[in-house]
């Protein structure tokens, strides 16, 4: 019967982790939504979540060349609506 060597507890925790890594890699960040689900999940359309980004009424960041919403600003959404300045009206 073949013998295999134990492995210690760093090369255990060490492979964890490369796992772990690497899942992290292949998921996109749940926490940031691209334009077309953020305009979906605020039944807006995709126009509207663009206008509402060059005015600065909707918050988002650069993720290399595409921008992404965070969670929270359709939490706020949903919560406050948007608040149009007063010259649009």
């Amino acid at each position: 019967m073949e013998t295999f060597p134990t492995p210690s507890i760093a090369d255990l925790t060490a492979a964890v982790e490369r796992a772990v890594a690497a899942a992290l890699d292949k998921k996109p960040d749940r926490r940031l939504l691209c334009p077309n689900a953020f305009a979906e999940a605020a039944d807006v359309s995709r126009a509207l979540v663009y206008e509402l980004m060059k005015k600065g009424l909707l918050r988002y960041v650069f993720v290399g060349s595409d921008r992404r919403i965070p969670i929270e600003e359709l939490e706020r959404v949903r919560r406050e609506g948007i608040a149009w300045p007063k010259d649009d009206e």
